[in-house]
C-alpha cells in the first residue's frame, strides 16, 4: 500500500529540507497515520523526513523524542548522541529512568560500546534499587538485561563482566514476598530469562555443569507455558557429548535415509523452518562452507517440520495438507539454492536436541556423537564453526 510519504518522495524535490528540526518532527507525526505496516518501509519513510536534519541544532528539551525517533529507524549513533544530552537536563526520575534505558538499547547494538552499556546500566540499577522504584519498571528492565544486553557485555569483554551484568540485573528484582500476587507469573518470566542467561554464560565458558545446574535450578520458576521451553533449553545443553539421537524423517528433499547410514562422517544439523528469517539469512554463509568442506567429508543436513501453512497460505488455520506444503518446500529448496538434504520431522525431535531457537546448528562427530551446538544465527560465528567441523573432519 502506497503510503503518503510515498508520495512525498515521488513528487518533491531531490532534497528534502527543513527549517527546524521541530518542522521534520511535526511532518513525521502527521505522516504517521497513513503509513504502511510494513516496519523496513516506515524506517525508510521517516528516514526520508529526517535525514537533513543536524542533530546538533535540536534543542536539549526536545532530544528525549528526538532519541526515541532515531532509535525507531535504527540511527543508533544519533539516538546515544541525544540521550547522553538529554540526561544532563533530565528533572524527574521517570525522564531519568527512560532516557538511561534507551541508552542501554542504543549501546547495545553498537559495535565497541560495551564499557558505555556497562556504564549505563549501573546507573540504571542505582535508580531502579530505590524504594520508590516501581514493579513493572524492574522487571522490565532485568527482563531486557538478560535477553539481551548481556550478549555484547560478554561478546566484547568477556564471560566475567557479564556475570557482573547479570548480578546486577538479578539485584533489581524484588524479593518473591514483596511481589503482588497478580505480578508473580512477570516475575517468574523475568527469573527465567536471568537462569537462561547465566547458563549460556557457563556454556561460553565451557562449564558444561554449571550452565546445566542453573537451568535445573530454575525449573521453581517455570509455568505450565513455560516448562517446554525450559526443558528443550536443557536438552540442548545436555546433548553435548552424548550420542546423537535418532533422526528418521517421516519426509525428505534430497537423498538422505537416517543418521546411522552417515555413522562414520561429521555431519553438521541445521534446525531450520521456512518461516525464520534468520535461518533463510544463515543460508548464505552454510552454502560457502558446505561447498567448500563437502568434498573433505562434511555431510549437512537441514532438519525442520511440517507447520501447515507456508508464507500467507494457509497461515490462519494451518491446516495445509503435507503434500502441499512438500511441494512448497521444494520450491524453497530451489529458490535458496540448498544443495544438500532436507529431512521433516516431528516437534519432538527438534525437543530432544534442544533446537528452542531456530536456527540451531548441532555439530555430530565420525562416532556418531553430538561434540558442538550453536543456536541463533551470528555471521561471526561461522569461523568457528567452520574450525570445529575442520578439527573433526581431521580426527
Amino acid at each position: 500500500m502506497l503510503c503518503v510519504l510515498a508520495c512525498l518522495i515521488l513528487t518533491a524535490p531531490t532534497k528534502l529540507t527543513y527549517e527546524t528540526p521541530e518542522h521534520a518532527f511535526k511532518r513525521v507525526e502527521e505522516a504517521r497515520p497513513k503509513m504502511s505496516n510494513d516496519a523496513v518501509e516506515v524506517i525508510n519513510s521517516i528516514r526520508a523526513l529526517i535525514k537533513d536534519v543536524q542533530s546538533d541544532e535540536i534543542e536539549t528539551k526536545d532530544c528525549l523524542k528526538w532519541a526515541d525517533l532515531y532509535y525507531e529507524v535504527q540511527w543508533l549513533d544519533k539516538s546515544a548522541k541525544c540521550g547522553e544530552r538529554f540526561l544532563k537536563i533530565a528533572q524527574s526520575r521517570d525522564e531519568k529512568l527512560k532516557t538511561l534505558e534507551l541508552l542501554c538499547f542504543d549501546y547495545s547494538d553498537l559495535p565497541g560500546h560495551a564499557r558505555e552499556l556497562v556504564k549505563w546500566q549501573t546507573e540504571m540499577t542505582t535508580l531502579l534499587n530505590s524504594p520508590e522504584a516501581e514493579f513493572g519498571d524492574r522487571t522490565h528492565f532485568a527482563g531486557a538485561s538478560a535477553s539481551k544486553f548481556y550478549k555484547t557485555v560478554c561478546a566484547e569483554l568477556g564471560p566475567k563482566p557479564a556475570h557482573e551484568f547479570l548480578d546486577r540485573a538479578a539485584q533489581v528484582m524484588p524479593p518473591r514476598y514483596k511481589v503482588p500476587a497478580d505480578k508473580v507469573s512477570d516475575w517468574n518470566l523475568q527469573q527465567l530469562y536471568i537462569a537462561i542467561a547465566r547458563s549460556d554464560l557457563h556454556s561460553r565458558e565451557k562449564n558444561k555443569a554449571m550452565a546445566i545446574r542453573a537451568l535445573t535450578d530454575a525449573r521453581k520458576y517455570a509455568t505450565a507455558e513455560t516448562s517446554l521451553g525450559l526443558e528443550t533449553y536443557i536438552n540442548h545443553l545436555q546433548v553435548v557429548d552424548s550420542p546423537a539421537h535418532a533422526l528418521s524423517p517421516a519426509h525428505r528433499i534430497g537423498d538422505f535415509k537416517d543418521l546411522g547410514a552417515l555413522k562414520g562422517n561429521v555431519v553438521l544439523l541445521d534446525f531450520m523452518a521456512h518461516w525464520c528469517s534468520p535461518c533463510i539469512a544463515e543460508f548464505d554463509v552454510l552454502k560457502p562452507m558446505f561447498r567448500d568442506l563437502s568434498s573433505k567429508g562434511l555431510n549437512l543436513i537441514s532438519v525442520t517440520s511440517l507447520y501447515g501453512f507456508y508464507g500467507r497460505e494457509n497461515h490462519e488455520k494451518n491446516d495445509m495438507t503435507p503434500a502441499t506444503e512438500l511441494s512448497r518446500m521444494r520450491g524453497f529448496v530451489k529458490k535458496h539454492g540448498l544443495t544438500w538434504p532436507t529431512a521433516f520431522v516431528d516437534r519432538e525431535t527438534f525437543v530432544r536436541y534442544g533446537a528452542s531457537i531456530l536456527p540451531t546448528l548441532v555439530l555430530i562427530d565420525k562416532k556418531g556423537v553430538v561434540r558442538q551446538t550453536w543456536s541463533e544465527y551470528d555471521p561471526k560465528e561461522i569461523q568457528v564453526i567452520r574450525a570445529e567441523i575442520l578439527k573433526l573432519l581431521k580426527e
